[in-house]
């Protein structure tokens, strides 16, 4: 919440030290709402147990799927970047979208990895129209999800750095030649840029919000990077791609970009962000975002499904589950995971705490973790059975 609340203020302001206190004010009147409502609530504690919440929950809805054998190919020297763009059902604009893509103004070699999602409208063939332009490869394949496509491009990327595009978003035609030069001069990890936030009524723009984040501890991270200050959505950044070489998404899931927290931005050891709009995201009615919100969807419990999918490929690469993981599993299971399966049904709820608190129990570090003052409010939530003041906690982190 305090980053929206600072980009709101910078837009209107336009001063990011004037955005920053107003910021942390409006962020501590919301913190003594929270301690006044924690006054009067009423403690609720759940007497089922983790195997019956397993049981329950899976007869509902269960989600658990298996890893195959990676294939990477192998780097190309002559190629910097590829971009990946899965595409579906987007023929109305995409053409238009392609320009923005084939038209960078850079001296770094990129290549474009369309992969057709199994599109049913005319997708496919506007995207044979670019199949003889240098830069492109176009993939065709059966509907899998975005994931799914993605996980082709990656298989298929010969770049040194990946780029993953949305079909229905635009780029600035200098974000290549910009995030590869830092990129390359510094030799990081992950380079991210900010983005615009556009919104479209009827194919007409609505409005435009530039979303330039902070190089501030906003967010109170205590055992992680400043990257972790940044949101965990593929597009917007380039990636070495050898941070891939283990790592998927995880296909057939609801929010599969949660593993650009837990499995990239955990792993990464350089960063730089670049404050300047470069991509700019759509919302309308047919993407994916939109899709997802629909919380009273079972599909929603794939936030608890998708963890499990995490915490197995942790154990793949020997990743250390560490107070890292555990601050991370924290704000999974409170911000992100509540605000999804709230609608449910009153025992689907319940469940899920269950299943979220065992999780926590199992991977609580034997020392003392350093956790911000919302984030131990969770942490007790689960140690003392409380599902009242994890719902509290939940909504004001």
């Amino acid at each position: 919440m305090i980053q929206d609340i600072y980009i709101r203020i910078f837009n209107l302001l336009k001063s990011p030290h004037i955005a920053l206190v107003l910021s942390y004010i409006f962020n501590m009147l919301y913190r003594t709402k929270y301690c006044i409502l924690k006054l009067f609530r009423k403690r609720t504690i759940i007497k089922l147990n983790a195997c019956d919440a397993d049981k329950f929950v899976s007869s509902i809805y269960c989600n658990r799927n298996r890893v195959t054998k990676f294939i990477n190919k192998e780097t190309s020297q002559n190629i910097d970047l590829s971009i990946i763009i899965p595409v579906y059902n987007y023929a109305e604009n995409l053409e238009k979208n392609i320009e923005t893509y084939i038209n960078q103004r850079t001296k770094y070699k990129y290549e474009i990895i369309f992969i057709n999602d199994g599109s049913t409208d005319s997708s496919l063939a506007i995207l044979n129209k670019y199949i003889q332009h240098p830069n492109v490869i176009v993939i065709d394949k059966e509907n899998g999800g975005a994931a799914s496509a993605r996980n082709v491009g990656i298989e298929k990327a010969a770049g040194k750095y990946i780029m993953f595009v949305d079909c229905d978003d635009a780029l600035h035609n200098d974000i290549v030649e910009k995030l590869l030069s830092v990129a390359f001069d510094t030799c990081e990890d992950i380079v991210m840029c900010a983005h615009n936030l556009i919104k479209t009524s009827n194919g007409r723009i609505v409005s435009k919000v530039p979303y330039v984040y902070p190089n501030k501890n906003l967010l109170a991270y205590r055992n992680s990077d400043i990257i972790m200050n940044y949101p965990g959505f593929p597009w917007g950044k380039v990636y070495k791609k050898d941070l891939f070489n283990n790592i998927r998404f995880p296909e057939g899931y609801w929010y599969e970009d949660t593993i650009i927290l837990f499995l990239l931005f955990t792993q990464c050891k350089s960063f730089k962000y670049i404050d300047e709009p470069l991509y700019d995201y759509y919302i309308h009615g047919s993407n994916i975002t939109n899709i997802v919100s629909d919380t009273k969807n079972v599909k929603v419990i794939d936030r608890y499904w998708i963890l499990l999918d995490i915490i197995d490929c942790y154990r793949r690469n020997n990743f250390h589950f560490d107070a890292q993981f555990y601050e991370l599993l924290l704000r999974h299971v409170s911000l992100f995971y509540y605000s999804n399966i709230k609608n449910l049904d009153k025992d689907v709820v319940e469940a899920l705490f269950v299943l979220a608190r065992d999780l926590v129990l199992n991977y609580k570090p034997k020392e003392k973790v350093k956790l911000s003052y919302m984030l131990r409010q969770v942490e007790k939530s689960f140690i003392n059975n409380d599902i009242s003041l994890w719902k509290l906690a939940s909504m004001y982190q």
